[in-house]
């Protein structure tokens, strides 16, 4: 809950509090009957009535509090309990503090409700009732202020300035639930400052301390257990209820009469524990169903001399229930708990045994440790995530345990060595396969298969298995794990076969190999596999996964993804066989489960910008292969840039047909711009009717022609293939969300006055990076948007209309795009008669995406960093000009325009001078 949410909702629970408290104080006190204060001064009269005789004696509620405060108000007491009226007639409760001429009053009336506060010259008054302490301090001036609910403060008279201080203090120690447990002084103030503008309420805690009693359960934690010493607590509108000056840079701590006591830095001068230091502490405040909890939380290290061994407890502390609604209302010191800890850890050094381990609270009632020892001739990790029972939630816990073995590990002979044995065990949880699988491609598999480093790696391995293994009443998942290598290191194999069970079960295979050559210290081909497999008994299905991440070969970056698939009749959508290599044709349907995969890719850097991709797939009713390659062979934007491509596919079932597209093209570039090219785009399809479609292109300087064609002959099949009505909607949404559909283009003008680095340039040129003037460009192929079709990929499918409407970059959306324009096939999508399809145009020109600006307001952009609020200024000659500072100073100001805050905090990297002086 964040501070505004807190505030607007203790709010919400104190104002009916004060409504009800003042209502049931009514009759009691007589207030119809009560007549207008003839002392009264100005600022108070018509509205302050005659002082009442004391407070309500009820027991629990807001005036027993006020009671314990204040006691019983004499007649002589400086500070009285009088009537107070509205100017519609209504009644209240007012406190008045009176020091001579000066006085104050804070009024609540019911039926609104409403807070009055009035202060009328400069005032110093001490009221002392038991163990309370109540000071009045009024400012020099004359104000009036009003309050009610849901509306900010009201001050009549505008002009006015002044403030009125309460403080409240109690000297005594209030004992608290724990045993062992006080707190030592406990104190608060409520100041009202009024401005020409604003008033501000704020509300703070002083003095806080704990003393600790040793006994039974406590007299080791004494040393441990210490709560920061002056806290604050704001409240105003604007940012809501928080803390402020939360503790003190650290903690002393001093022995006392068979206990610890410990006091903030500030305090007197003291021995420190011996071994012990306080790395962390803090106070939050949140609230819990109608009450508000005050926590004090302490994180304590540990390391006793002498000794190699180091404790850490974190999060450490007490809960303190502070009651805002029922008949009890304040501090309830006999609710008060210990909470925590949210982490133990722990670090040993003793020669051949060294490592350590930690347990944390990962989120509410779940925990999660990690385990890291090294034993000389065996290394140990462990990582788990643990649920204790509560209520009718059994136990649930998963444990991933891995032990390592020196190099070169248990030989098995022929060079192959057994490196590390383990296993994963989990009561109360099954594996999710889908993520499994997205975690593979990813190349993440080393998140749950032999993990290094899981120490510093603890949230994100632990992240990792909850998703990968989530929580299931009644299930358990189990399964060994495997690491092999040979030669030294140069391959290593790493392998798990995992268990779902028990119904319905399933058997999950994880893999990772990783090959150095010729030595895994200098390698030239560097290759990274990671594996997913499923054995599905009840679709029944195999299921394999492979994905290069990582590989490169000479230097050369080497990716793409491997799939095979066998389903039987049971699974979803009968029988199927899928091979694939590197993905599928554009155009093919892909079965129901089968993922969109990458590319099998090559790339050459290092001015020679060469890239290969390639895929091949067999499946049970199709064959499909195809590839490109495309050369970019420029120096500073000159030079010439080709491309080579195919798509070839062949289905023969329901019917036997085929689709074969060539592109191919190349071009001359001078200075990023195209000066001249040939272009080929021809698409042949067939037999039953035979359609070939295409055009090609010539360029030359500032003129281009072009030559569309578009021809059909034959008969039409005999069985004509169903088409799933769903399926330009998903082929529009996979073509946007490739990268390959997304561009920038360079801004037209530029309105931050940036001035790029010479690497900056090249990464915005080359797409990297996005110029925060660009314009973001989304185009696709696959169908015509803002027009109705009734064909797709040449089949009949039901009447429809796509049009882009918004584009959401970050949180705001934005209507005002403008259309992306491109050709398209009309015969692929409109139903033409022979005459339109030869006598009119092959290609129209049809709206294919949008464009949006880069700088909407809400995009995600980079983590802002601070920045200078002042002029930035640039000044940049076209010849060197010697100027002296001052006068360079004054030209660049001449030219300086002042950018908004915002602005410059989320485009600018750092602040730094611009200025420069030839």
């Amino acid at each position: 809950m964040n501070p505004r949410e807190l505030l607007d909702a203790v709010a919400a629970l104190l104002w009916p509090l004060a409504e009800r408290a003042v209502a049931d104080a009514a009759d009691p006190l007589g207030l119809s009957g009560l007549g207008d204060d003839p002392t009264a001064p100005s600022e108070l009269r018509g509205r302050l009535l005659e002082p009442v005789g004391a407070v309500p004696g009820e027991r629990g509620g807001l005036m027993a509090l006020l009671r314990s405060v204040i006691g019983d108000l004499g007649t002589g007491s400086a500070l009285r309990l009088h009537g107070w009226r509205r100017a519609d007639g209504r009644r209240g409760l007012a406190l008045v503090a009176r020091d001579g001429d000066a006085c104050a009053a804070v009024a609540v009336v019911p039926g609104g409700p409403q807070l009055d506060v009035v202060v009328s010259g400069r005032l110093h008054l001490t009221h002392e009732s038991g163990p309370w302490r109540l000071e009045v301090l009024g400012d020099s001036g004359a104000w009036d202020l009003t309050v009610v609910p849901g509306a900010p403060p009201t001050v009549r008279t505008p002009e006015a300035s002044g403030s009125l201080t309460v403080r409240l203090a109690r000297a005594d120690p209030v004992r608290l639930g724990p045993p062992g447990v006080a707190v030592d002084e406990i104190g608060a103030e409520l100041a009202v400052d009024v401005a020409t503008a604003t008033p501000l309420l704020r509300v703070g805690l002083r003095g806080f301390s704990v003393t600790v009693v040793p006994d039974e359960l406590f007299g080791l934690l004494g040393p441990l257990v210490s709560a920061p010493s002056g806290m604050e607590i704001l409240a105003d509108r604007a940012g809501g209820l928080r803390f402020a000056a939360t503790g003190t840079t650290g903690l002393q701590l001093r022995r006392v009469a068979g206990g610890a006591h410990a006091r903030g830095g500030g305090g007197e001068a003291a021995r420190a524990a011996p071994g012990v230091s306080v790395l962390q502490q803090g106070v939050e405040l949140r609230l819990a169903g109608q009450d508000l909890v005050l926590g004090v939380r302490v994180s304590v290290e540990v390391r006793p001399p002498g000794l190699p061994l180091r404790a850490g407890v974190a999060r450490i502390g007490l809960d303190l229930p502070i009651a805002l609604a029922g008949d009890r209302v304040g501090p309830l010191p006999d609710r008060g708990a210990l909470a925590g800890p949210d982490g133990v850890d722990v670090d040993l050094d003793v020669g051949p045994v060294s490592g350590g381990g930690s347990l944390r609270r990962i989120e509410p009632g779940v925990y999660g440790g990690v385990l890291d020892l090294d034993l000389a001739a065996l290394s140990v990790k462990a990582i788990g995530r643990l649920r204790p029972p509560s209520g009718n939630a059994p136990l649930s816990f998963l444990l991933l345990l891995s032990a390592s073995f020196p190099a070169p590990g248990v030989q098995v002979g022929l060079g192959f060595a057994v490196d590390a044995v383990g296993g994963i065990v989990g009561i109360g949880h099954r594996a999710d396969a889908d993520t499994l699988r997205r975690m593979v491609a990813d190349g993440h598999a080393d998140r749950v298969l032999f993990p290094d480093d899981p120490a510093r790696r603890a949230a994100e391995i632990l992240d990792a298995l909850g998703a990968a293994f989530p929580e299931a009443r009644g299930r358990f998942v189990v399964g060994p794990m495997l690491r092999i290598t040979w030669s030294g290191g140069i391959v290593s194999l790493a392998a798990a076969v995992v268990l779902d069970l028990p119904s319905p079960p399933q058997f999950l295979l994880l893999g990772r190999m990783l090959a150095a050559l010729p030595h895994a210290e200098a390698p030239i081909v560097h290759l990274q596999a990671e594996l997913y497999g499923r054995v599905d008994p009840g679709a029944p299905s195999v299921e394999l996964l492979v994905s290069l991440t990582g590989s490169w070969i000479a230097g050369v970056p080497v990716s793409g993804e491997i799939y095979l698939l066998f389903r039987g009749a049971g699974g979803s959508g009968g029988g199927d066989f899928v091979l694939s290599a590197g993905g599928f044709h554009p155009r093919y349907v892909r079965p129901p489960g089968v993922p969109e995969l990458r590319r099998l890719r090559l790339a050459l850097g290092s001015g020679l910008g060469l890239r290969a991709e390639a895929y091949l797939a067999v499946t049970s009713n199709a064959v499909m292969f195809g590839g490109q390659v495309r050369l970019e062979a420029t120096i500073a934007g000159c030079g010439v840039e080709g491309w080579l491509g195919l798509d070839a596919l062949f289905v023969w079932d329901p019917v036997f047909s085929f689709s074969v597209r060539v592109v191919a093209g190349v071009a001359v570039k001078a200075f990023g711009r195209r000066l001249a090219g040939v272009a080929l785009d021809f698409t042949l399809e067939g037999p039953a009717p035979w359609h070939a479609f295409g055009t090609g292109s010539v360029s030359v300087l500032f003129d281009d022609v072009s030559l569309d064609f578009d021809v059909s002959w034959g008969a039409a099949p005999a069985v004509t293939p169903a088409v799933d009505p769903e399926l330009p909607a998903i082929r529009l949404g996979e073509a946007f969300a490739r990268r390959e559909a997304w561009s920038a283009r360079p801004p037209a003008r530029d309105r931050t006055g940036l001035w790029l680095a010479a690497d900056a340039e090249a990464q915005v040129a080359d797409g990297a990076l996005i110029h925060p003037d660009s314009v973001l460009c989304a185009r696709q192929s696959v169908l015509p948007m803002d027009v109705t079709f009734d064909r797709f990929q040449r089949m009949p499918v039901a009447p429809q209309r796509w049009r882009p409407t918004s584009a959401t970059l970050g949180r705001t959306p934005d209507e005002n795009l403008d259309p992306v324009r491109d050709r398209f096939v009309q015969a692929e999508f409109f139903t033409m008669t022979e005459d339109e399809r030869l006598g009119g145009e092959a290609f129209r020109e049809f709206v294919s995406g949008l464009e949006v600006a880069a700088d909407t307001s809400g995009s995600a952009l980079a983590e802002p960093r601070r920045a200078a609020d002042g002029y930035e200024t640039g000044y940049r000659p076209e010849r060197p000009v010697h100027l002296s500072e001052n006068q360079a100073s004054l030209l660049a100001e001449a030219f300086a325009r002042r950018w908004d805050a915002a602005e410059r905090v989320e485009r600018w990297r750092r602040a730094e001078t611009l200025v420069r002086f030839a």
